[in-house]
């Protein structure tokens, strides 16, 4: 919808729908280790999904019971990630934070982020500015090029849904960044931070 243009309005009517769907058959995004073990951490595919679905949640301000359906997800697959937590937190104010994250093996998922998860550490909003901009506009696609929909565009089956950066405009509206140095990166909703 985002991508074809739908209002916001329409959009952010059908965000509900959508967790209620996750809430009820959100199943094996998570990783399994050699011996069949669950691990408590979700592959890049589920990570994703689910990095945009918080961010969409905290950009459109959904209610926050819809919001914490999703947040219940997340704690069910006992998953512990400090961006999804930066994101939780914005809009669930008394959520106690987390000591430490659930990775046992890492495949990619906090490296492909390491730019955005710097800023959200950074207290000087300059720096945040520039490390946002440079994840955003450099590192966002390229570290996703092992992604399912990378070159969905190409795809002779229709799959393209838009290569959109979410995260970037969550962590960009919670953090009151200005992001007129990055503000018409092809990845980077803007619309969405300034609405």
């Amino acid at each position: 919808m985002y991508s074809g243009g739908s209002p916001i309005s329409d959009i952010k009517l059908q965000i509900p729908i959508g967790l209620k769907l996750i809430s009820e058959s959100w199943d094996g995004f998570w990783l399994i280790d050699h011996n069949g073990k669950k691990l408590n951490q979700y592959g890049l595919s589920g990570y994703d999904e689910m990095l945009w679905m918080l961010s969409l949640g905290y950009l459109l301000n959904i209610d926050e019971a819809d919001f914490k359906k999703l947040v219940a997800v997340i704690d069910r697959d006992g998953v512990k990630d400090y961006l999804f937590e930066f994101i939780i937190r914005a809009k669930l104010k008394d959520r106690q934070p987390i000591s430490q994250e659930s990775y046992v093996e890492f495949f990619g998922v906090p490296e492909i982020f390491e730019k955005l998860r710097q800023a959200i550490n950074e207290t000087d909003k300059a720096n945040a500015e520039k490390l946002v901009k440079e994840f955003v506009t450099k590192d966002w696609c390229k570290n996703h090029k092992d992604a399912g929909w990378y070159n969905s565009h190409k795809s002779k089956h229709d799959t393209y849904f838009g290569y959109w950066s979410f995260e970037t405009a969550a962590v960009v509206k919670i953090m009151g960044l200005d992001d007129a140095s990055f503000r018409d990166c092809q990845y980077y909703p803007k619309d969405l931070v300034h609405q």
